[in-house]
């Protein structure tokens, strides 16, 4: 679920992409999607499902994260595995985690992909291996947005790093938004997505609050999940917020179930969100209608 047009469109259209792809019997080469956003904001959440609902059984999931890799021989180490799921019959759907993370300088792995994103085969001494049907998912961790990506260098570096090159390469892109507000337009949907993402995680981990589909809870803590400042991790500190509060046993979510202030600076603004829940508003009631519809 979202609610904001951008991630919608996004959405509709890499699915679009994905079922066209894996409709083709031998494609020539990999389908390449780049995805930014914040820290916690679920990069890989939405393509994984899409994938999965289109071709149930038939895709494997991999990830790697090239932050960990120390050098090339990792990186065709992780190729050869991409190239045994295809081998093996199933389509692999493989996130390459922080691939704009520094190697021998800025965007330092992007030059390693241009065979592979372009060719559909990858070098290794002197035998070129073909990938052959995959989806490969560029998860971004220094940009969260995909005009962000490359901002930090100039142009000089920007080409020499290969940026211009990896980018003609993509078949399409996303910027997943995340629980917190947009910095740079004014953003009022972020409270819907606290909410969607709210109701989400009660569903999943603390069932036993919800009565006959609606999720009980006090109108001020509800107030401090979806007006909080800010979630210092994305939606991870949502979840462990949940996680760290007392509900085991409990058919409400109160105040009494919160942890303590300290506990919360982990995740949040202790003070302000605290602050939320004992703010006295008439809007309370909507708020707590949001939640349970």
């Amino acid at each position: 679920l979202t609610v904001d047009r951008q991630e919608i469109e996004s959405l509709r259209s890499i699915r679009s992409l994905v079922g066209e792809y894996v409709a083709q019997a031998h494609p020539k080469r990999p389908l390449s999607i780049a995805v930014f956003g914040p820290p916690g904001s679920g990069k890989s959440f939405g393509i994984t499902r899409l994938a999965l609902a289109l071709r149930p059984g038939e895709i494997e999931i991999k990830e790697f994260n090239l932050s960990q890799f120390a050098s090339t021989d990792e990186l065709l180490s992780a190729l050869h595995q991409v190239r045994d799921i295809g081998l093996g019959g199933r389509i692999p759907l493989v996130f390459w985690d922080e691939f704009d993370s520094d190697h021998d300088g800025p965007y330092g792995w992007l030059r390693h992909f241009l065979a592979p994103m372009q060719d559909g085969k990858f070098q290794h001494g002197d035998l070129a291996h073909p990938i052959g049907k995959a989806i490969f998912v560029f998860a971004g961790g220094t940009s969260e947005t995909l005009e962000d990506f490359g901002k930090n260098v100039s142009q000089d570096r920007k080409r020499a790093a290969k940026v211009p090159d990896f980018v003609s390469r993509l078949k399409g892109y996303m910027n997943v938004l995340g629980p917190n507000p947009r910095a740079d337009v004014e953003d009022p949907y972020y409270v819907l997505r606290r909410a969607i993402l709210l109701r989400s995680m009660l569903s999943r981990d603390a069932k036993h609050v919800l009565h006959n589909g609606q999720v009980q809870i006090d109108s001020g803590v509800l107030r401090a999940l979806l007006l909080t400042r800010i979630y210092k991790h994305g939606a991870r500190s949502m979840e462990s917020v949940i996680a760290m509060s007392q509900l085991a046993g409990k058919t409400r979510f109160e105040r009494s179930s919160l942890p303590t202030e300290a506990q919360l600076d982990l995740h949040v603004d202790g003070q302000d969100f605290l602050a939320q829940v004992q703010q006295l508003q008439l809007g309370g009631e909507i708020l707590e209608r949001m939640a349970r519809a």
